[in-house]
């Protein structure tokens, strides 16, 4: 979840960049949204960036749930394999 938070934050720097003239989405919006009065191009760029960092959240998401779910299992297969020695031990 921290890559992905870093990855959005990253993403709302450069299109904060791009008001003050640092290129990218932020720019196109600002410069042919904003400055032209071209409501719909601006919007657009707004709804990309939407879907972009939500794209990233639930990527991050589903990365997260996959370890989870390996750790999970490689946990259960440890603590099968723990009691397994500690019966033949005890035999």
């Amino acid at each position: 979840m921290g890559g992905a938070i870093a990855v959005t934050t990253i993403l709302a720097y450069s299109a904060m960049a791009g008001f003050v003239g640092g290129g990218g989405l932020g720019d196109i919006a600002i410069r042919y949204g904003y400055y032209r009065y071209q409501t719909e191009l601006m919007i657009v760029t707004v709804v990309i960036l939407v879907i972009i960092v939500q794209l990233i959240q639930e990527l991050g998401a589903l990365w997260k749930n996959i370890l989870i779910t390996a750790i999970n299992k490689r946990r259960i297969l440890h603590e099968k394999h723990l009691v397994f020695s500690i019966i033949s031990v005890l035999i």
